[in-house]
């Protein structure tokens, strides 16, 4: 009797984690479905931009030290989404945007619930442009569908110049029903063959030397050295402006030229373990790397 209920037990046993794994696998199939349907249904956007492989998150880079190679050019894809619904009806346009050496492109998905015509509107301005463009797309009216378009510069630019994104969703009479949606997209530069970014510095006594050597061309470039108050004595840099604990100067880079600036820096009595300088930074980007914080002696 003893061995027939044990029995009887290991057979509940075994039914009840037969069963649990059937519904794990129900629950798996339709995950799986749902991910289907929501793919079919266009909000599974490449992040990278539609059909773009040779690109990277905008989040990612940055303007001060990532570059295009006309040779092997790799992008820095924004993307974003402008969406018009209407209780559990759903309107979503999502847009991708990145610079090339010649234009701004433009990539766009649309998902919709139902059959209501709208089509998304976006303007550009900004760096590159000599007026704002605009690009519309054709009336929609249920998706998924897809599309691009490329403004082609026709201004001068540079690295770290700013595009300025406006998005809007318009209805079949081309009355605005969402947005604008305002976003900033700062330009990547070409990469310039021959030379590499760097930064130094040189200790000679009370007096340093720093030396920079940029990449790209850059227009305005706003330059940081920050040095601890206690380490300034009047303003060290001719041309510069003091503020706080930096001096600050903008000023256009040609790339590969070597720029130094030389620094008389001072440490106050009895606080010999003060640093002297701890940063510089272009366009807000600190290009200090594993150089060492410069102390007093």
């Amino acid at each position: 009797m003893k061995n027939f209920t044990k029995n009887l037990m290991g057979m509940a046993l075994a039914g009840l984690i037969l069963s649990a794994c059937s519904q794990m696998a129900t629950f798996e199939e339709a995950d799986l479905m749902n991910e289907q349907a929501v793919a079919k249904n266009g909000f599974n956007l490449n992040p990278f931009g539609l059909g773009n492989e040779n690109a990277r998150t905008y989040s990612a880079t940055d303007c001060g030290n990532f570059c295009i190679d006309p040779a092997n050019p790799e992008y820095s894809v924004q993307t974003s989404t402008i969406s018009n619904n209407s209780g559990p009806q759903s309107r979503v346009f999502t847009y991708s945007v990145y610079n090339t050496l010649t234009g701004f492109q433009l990539d766009w998905s649309y998902a919709s619930s139902n059959n209501a015509g709208r089509k998304l509107r976006i303007t550009v301005s900004g760096a590159g442009f000599a007026s704002p463009k605009t690009y519309t797309t054709s009336q929609l009216n249920g998706g998924p569908v897809s599309g691009s378009n490329t403004f082609t510069f026709d201004a001068s630019w540079a690295a770290c110049g700013v595009v300025t994104i406006a998005a809007e969703i318009l209805d079949g009479d081309n009355a605005v029903v969402s947005g604008p949606i305002s976003t900033n997209y700062s330009l990547i530069g070409e990469c310039v063959v021959g030379c590499d970014e760097s930064f130094s510095y040189e200790v000679d006594g009370n007096e340093v030397t720093f030396t920079y050597v940029p990449s790209a061309d850059l227009d305005n470039a706003e330059l940081v050295f920050t040095f601890p108050q206690s380490a300034l004595d009047g303003n060290p840099l001719e041309g510069w402006s003091y503020d706080g604990q930096t001096m600050r100067k903008t000023m256009d880079l040609d790339a590969c030229a070597t720029y130094t600036w030389t620094v008389s820096l001072s440490c106050k009595p009895l606080n010999n373990a003060q640093n002297k300088w701890t940063d510089f930074k272009v366009n807000d980007f600190s290009k200090k790397g594993s150089l060492s914080n410069i102390k007093c002696n």
